[in-house]
């Protein structure tokens, strides 16, 4: 059985203060967020997106006018 009460709050030094969270889609799109908790502690100082190869493919092609239905 664990110990009733109210847990024991985490001490902020024994925690890292810069660390990176990395966030793999399905897509192959990999997201990294850097974090510095001396700098910011509110979010992170920057976020870096990387795609993969032929991902924009389909909007540099140039697109297919609908015609319309009716005429």
């Amino acid at each position: 059985m664990g110990s009733k009460g109210r847990p024991p709050k985490l001490i902020i030094e024994e925690l890292p203060r810069k660390f990176i969270r990395e966030v793999k889609y399905k897509d192959g799109v990999i997201t990294k967020w850097h974090y510095n908790l001396d700098r910011s502690t509110n979010g992170p100082i920057e976020v870096e997106i990387v795609y993969p190869e032929g991902f924009f493919e389909d909007e540099t092609k140039p697109k297919k006018k609908k015609k319309n239905a009716k005429k």
